[in-house]
């Protein structure tokens, strides 16, 4: 599945245990359960007394689906979407090693 313009739904980041290099961290539409594949980062804004957002960076892909270029570059574009799901996982696993220590 790829990210466009007109997404709309919630998405979930998650990785296995003390994962938390990108490319170890998957994404995945919260309805569908599918991994969302043209990601390039995401910046997460947490917020104990409004709603989280994720702006998510992702490039435009093709009707060949390949990233679509400028300059030789792929065109990236933003899209900010409310209360993304974080599974913590990766964190779990930095959190035991810290309280064993």
């Amino acid at each position: 599945m790829n990210m466009t313009e007109t997404y709309r739904r919630r998405i979930r980041i998650e990785g296995g245990m003390d994962e938390l290099r990108g490319q170890r961290l998957h994404v995945y539409d919260v309805e569908t359960g599918e991994v969302i594949t043209n990601i390039m980062s995401i910046s997460i804004f947490l917020n104990a007394r409004e709603e989280s957002i994720a702006d998510v960076v992702y490039c435009e892909i093709d009707d060949n689906g390949k990233y679509k270029q400028e300059a030789g570059k792929p065109i990236a574009e933003t899209k900010r979407l409310v209360n993304p799901e974080i599974a913590v996982t990766a964190f779990e696993g930095l959190k035991r090693a810290e309280d064993e220590e």
